[in-house]
């Protein structure tokens, strides 16, 4: 049972590193000014560019929304009952669909 929970440790911890490589924002904005100044010393067309710029920049924004979307942190809420409107008897509510309809 320590083995597996070890090894998963390990997997987990090879995924995340793996992870933050691929998808880390700084990086990515490092590549795209790599590939800005490639352009500027003409390794790259336009069109190259082009295409790169599109990709990173692509990936940074998904990388956003990721980001807007995962929870900071667990929020623990309380709501207070004592204001919320019970429901009336069935007799009440009988007597009000009367009135309404005479």
């Amino acid at each position: 049972m320590i083995l597996w929970q070890g090894l998963r440790f390990v997997l987990d911890t090879i995924r995340r590193a793996a992870e933050s490589e691929l998808e880390d924002a700084p990086r990515l904005r490092e590549q795209l000014l790599a590939a800005q100044l490639e352009f500027e010393a003409g390794a790259l067309s336009a069109e190259e560019l082009a295409e790169i710029e599109t990709a990173i920049l692509a990936r940074l924004r998904a990388l956003d929304a990721e980001r807007d979307r995962k929870p900071i942190g667990m929020a623990q809420v309380q709501i207070d009952m004592s204001d919320v409107p019970t429901p009336t008897s069935s007799k009440k509510r009988k007597r009000r669909s009367r009135r309404g309809a005479g």
